[in-house]
């Protein structure tokens, strides 16, 4: 399911918390930018980006921001809040917030300089 979002926060959940560490995950606060129909969510829901897009995406820098998320999962979470897993389209993330500006790596055919 595609969504298209507003970005009102983002936040660091505790997964995890033992003797000697905590682990804590990023997510999202995200609220439904387009009516459909007529009809759009009431309520704001939490997204949870994987590994890869926290590695490839400056988190912190998507506050305020519009996306576009591919949905794959909706789950009720603690007091009824909506958790979301899916993909961020790239295509919709602000080019500052993509880490090396979106800059592909340098290709084997690139010479090198000495």
């Amino acid at each position: 399911m595609k969504v298209e979002v507003y970005v009102a926060g983002v936040a660091r959940e505790v997964w995890f918390r033992g003797t000697r560490d905590e682990r804590q995950v990023s997510v999202l606060n995200c609220l439904d930018r387009t009516a459909h129909e007529g009809l759009k969510l009431k309520q704001t829901f939490d997204y949870t980006p994987s590994k890869e897009e926290e590695e490839a995406i400056d988190l912190d820098k998507l506050e305020g921001a519009n996306l576009v998320l591919a949905t794959e999962e909706i789950k009720a979470a603690n007091g009824g809040r909506l958790k979301f897993r899916g993909k961020i389209d790239r295509a919709s993330v602000p080019k500052q917030a993509l880490r090396n500006n979106g800059a592909a790596s340098v290709s084997a055919k690139t010479p090198a300089a000495h």
